[in-house]
């Protein structure tokens, strides 16, 4: 449903907090998902995790499996998504800061906002709005985003190697689209978690772990023990 459509000083409540954030891509990007955990409601779509990856001060406990999905979750809720909507640009209220939020139940005759948005395929209900500058976007989010993928590509193994091919492997369960939305995400990471649990349960109970696959150079070690490659000498210049 939406609002008016004119910004007043009228009833405008302001809700925000000072918080400090460390000089951290990983952090200011958990901190931009808590800023969207702030203005809608995600909590009741049972997203897994959503504790640790937003709580920006932990940073440093967070997995490389929670790293990708931190990632996976800022690409689907990105501020094209939800600028006009719940974001709302206005120099004069974020004031001194890059940001603000205020109440949106103080606001109903003030500002074009939404009561629920839709985010991938299901509508979730709008707590508060954020006003912001330009300038924190690229602080907390298109920054630290490019850095972190970057840092990924170096981390992560080429898509040659046994041990990307190992990781993919554990996800059967495909995606179906290219760009999935965060539902889709959610199932998958669900989906999985079971079948580790099912595997854990039967590993218990005295069943048999499947044969662990040879890295590539342990193959390459044994074929070049086992094959004697020919050599050539030289002598006077001359191939023997």
């Amino acid at each position: 449903m939406a609002l008016g459509m004119r910004f007043n000083n009228y009833n405008l409540e302001d809700t925000s907090t000072s918080c400090s954030v460390p000089d951290n891509p990983i952090s200011k990007l958990m901190y931009y998902l808590n800023s969207v955990c702030t203005v809608i409601d995600l909590k009741n779509n049972s997203v897994p995790g959503l504790e640790r990856l937003t709580n920006h001060m932990l940073y440093r406990n967070l997995t490389d499996r929670e790293l990708i999905l931190l990632i996976r979750l800022c690409e689907v809720l990105s501020p094209m998504i939800l600028i006009d909507k719940v974001f709302f640009r206005n120099a004069r209220l974020c004031g001194n800061s890059l940001n603000r939020f205020y109440n949106l139940r103080t606001i109903q005759h003030t500002i074009a906002a939404a009561r629920s948005i839709v985010v991938g395929n299901r509508r979730v209900s709008v707590n508060k709005i954020m006003v912001y500058e330009p300038t924190w976007f690229q602080n907390y989010y298109y920054g630290p985003l490019r850095y972190i993928k970057v840092l990924l590509n170096i981390r992560i193994p080429p898509p040659c190697t046994n041990n990307l091919e190992g990781w993919h492997n554990k996800h059967k369960n495909r995606l179906k689209h290219a760009h999935p939305n965060i539902y889709e995400i959610i199932e998958l990471l669900k989906k999985t978690k079971a079948l580790t649990e099912c595997n854990i349960i039967q590993y218990a109970a005295g069943g048999t772990r499947p044969p662990k696959r040879r890295p590539y150079r342990v193959i390459i070690h044994r074929h070049q023990t086992h094959i004697q490659i020919p050599t050539r000498t030289h002598q006077r210049g001359r191939l023997l």
